[in-house]
C-alpha cells in the first residue's frame, strides 16, 4: 500500500494516522553494499613493461634464460617469449615482474584476484609449472599454480577468485592484502626440473590480464530514528497542504 493511500482526503477534516511500523516499511531500508575491480592487461610486452630473474632451486648452477618480445605469433600479434638453457638435474624458478602496481592503502583491500592469460610451450613432451606471481616488500608470492604442457599450441588458462599466495622463500610469510597493506607489484613465474641431458626449451605468453576484486565497502545505513524523523516530516508537510487546500475551498 502506498504513502498516498493510507492517508484520507482531508478536505473534510480527517487526518489518517499511520502506524510507526507502516511508515519505516513505506521509507525502505538502504542497507546496500558497493564493490569495485581493478584490472591490468598486457597484450604487447615491450621489454621496458617486464623485469626477469631467476632463482635455482635444486642441482647445478648450469641455468640461463633469455627473454623477449616478438612481434608477430602471438594470440595474436606480438608476446613475450622465454628461452630456457637447462643442465641435468636443475630445478628452477623464473620470475618476470611487470610494470603494475597496485597499493591497497590507497587503491582499498583486495578482497580475491582474478588470473587469466594465454601460454604456449614449444617442443614435445614434458611441462612446465606456472602461475601468477605477487611481489611485496621484497618478497615474492605465487598463486593460481598451472601446468604447461609443451603442444605447441597457444592455450588460454584462467583462475577466479585466488586468495591463497604461499611465499616463494617457503618462509610461512603471505603477502598484506589489507588496507593497510604497502604496494603490490604483479607478474607471472614459470618453474620446472629437468633431467637427462642439456638442451634448450622455450615458451611464451601473450594476453596477460590480472583483475584485482576489492573488499566490498558498506554504505552507511541511517538510523532508525533519522529515516522515522524524515518520513514524519514529509507527512506533516502532506497533510498540512491538504488541510491548506481543503479551507480554501470552503
Amino acid at each position: 500500500m502506498t504513502l498516498a493511500k493510507l492517508i484520507k482526503n482531508s478536505v473534510g477534516g480527517g487526518v489518517a494516522l499511520i502506524s510507526l511500523s507502516t511508515l519505516v516499511a513505506t521509507v525502505g531500508s538502504f542497507d546496500v553494499a558497493e564493490a569495485a575491480t581493478v584490472n591490468f592487461f598486457d597484450g604487447t610486452f615491450n621489454n621496458s613493461d617486464w623485469a626477469l630473474s631467476w632463482e635455482l632451486k635444486l642441482g647445478p648452477n648450469i641455468f640461463t634464460v633469455t627473454a623477449e618480445q616478438l612481434p608477430t605469433g602471438g594470440n595474436p600479434g606480438a608476446y613475450r617469449r622465454l628461452d630456457f638453457t637447462w643442465g641435468n638435474g636443475t630445478q628452477v624458478f623464473v620470475y618476470n615482474l611487470s610494470n603494475f602496481v597496485y597499493n591497497p592503502s590507497t587503491q582499498g583491500a583486495i578482497e580475491s584476484i582474478d588470473f587469466s592469460y594465454s601460454a604456449i610451450g614449444f617442443g614435445s613432451g614434458g611441462f612446465l609449472g606456472d602461475g601468477l606471481l605477487l611481489e611485496q616488500d621484497g618478497k615474492l608470492f605465487a598463486g593460481a599454480f598451472t601446468g604447461l604442457p609443451y603442444t605447441n599450441t597457444w592455450q588460454t588458462k584462467s583462475v577466479s577468485n585466488v586468495t591463497a599466495f604461499p611465499s616463494l622463500a617457503f618462509d610461512g610469510s603471505i603477502p598484506d592484502l589489507s588496507a593497510s597493506g604497502s604496494p603490490i607489484r604483479f607478474g607471472y613465474f614459470r618453474t620446472s626440473t629437468q633431467s637427462g641431458g642439456f638442451f634448450t626449451t622455450r615458451n611464451g605468453i601473450d594476453n596477460y590480464s590480472v583483475t584485482v576484486n576489492q573488499v566490498p565497502i558498506p554504505v552507511p545505513v541511517p538510523e532508525p530514528s533519522t529515516i522515522l524523523g524524515l518520513g514524519v516530516l514529509g507527512l506533516g508537510a502532506f497533510c498540512n497542504r491538504q488541510l491548506s487546500q481543503g479551507k480554501k475551498s470552503k
